[in-house]
C-alpha cells in the first residue's frame, strides 16, 4: 500500500503552536500549573497565565491577548457572567471553556447568554 509520506512541520507552524496561551481563571495557582503540565507532556508547547479575579482577568487580557479562557465556575471574585461580559468587550473571539466539577444543563445555558 503506497500513501503520502509524513509532512513535516514548518518552522512558521511550529512557532505559531508554541505561542499558545491559555488564561486559566480559578481560585489557586495551581490548577494552571497542572493543566499546563499535562499539555505539555501530551506535546503541546504552551505557557498559561493564571488569574483569580475579574481585575486580574481585565489586565491580563488588555496585556496579553490568550488564545483560550479556561474559566472555573462559582469564583466569588469573578462571576461568571460578568467574566463573560469582560470578554465580548476586550476580545470578542476569545474561545471560553468553562470548567465544572459535573456537567450541567443550567451551567450550559448560563455560558450562552
Amino acid at each position: 500500500m503506497v500513501g503520502n509520506p509524513p509532512t513535516r512541520l514548518s518552522a512558521q507552524a511550529m512557532n505559531t503552536s508554541a505561542n499558545t496561551l491559555i488564561l486559566v481563571l480559578s481560585e489557586a495557582e495551581n490548577i494552571a500549573k497542572r493543566i499546563e503540565n499535562h499539555l505539555r507532556n501530551a506535546g503541546h508547547p504552551i505557557r498559561t497565565l493564571w488569574a483569580a479575579t475579574s481585575r486580574d482577568l481585565e489586565k491580563l487580557i488588555s496585556q496579553n491577548p490568550p488564545d483560550l479562557l479556561l474559566c472555573a465556575l462559582g469564583l466569588p471574585q469573578a462571576p461568571f457572567t460578568q467574566v463573560m461580559e469582560q470578554c465580548r468587550s476586550l476580545n470578542p473571539d476569545l474561545p471560553v471553556l468553562l470548567l465544572t466539577p459535573r456537567y450541567a444543563a443550567d451551567n450550559t445555558l448560563m455560558a450562552l447568554d
